[in-house]
């Protein structure tokens, strides 16, 4: 186990509501954050002492923008989030 945040290997990726973030070091004082496509934030949390990260995700199925921040770098990625067979309904009011 390294003990240096190297963002430039950390995977970050969703498998249907479950975002997962993978590195080869050790991340210290990180922060998670997520926006959405209008640019929201929904949701920010602490990522400490750990190599791996994974959070559920409440979320309509979408693209999102995922931030990893640490005291000295950051990485921005896009990723899929949501149930690969989610289905929408459209409510048409007559």
């Amino acid at each position: 186990m390294k003990n240096s945040t190297d963002l430039h290997s950390v995977l970050i990726y969703a498998i249907d509501e479950k975002l997962h973030i993978h590195s080869d070091h050790v991340i210290q004082n990180g922060t998670i954050q997520v926006y959405d496509g209008a640019g929201n934030k929904i949701l920010q949390k602490p990522v400490d002492g750990t190599e791996y990260f994974s959070v559920n995700m409440n979320v309509i199925r979408g693209i999102y923008l995922v931030r990893l921040n640490t005291e000295t770098q950051s990485i921005e990625k896009k990723t899929f989030i949501g149930k690969k067979d989610q289905v929408f309904i459209k409510n048409n009011l007559t």
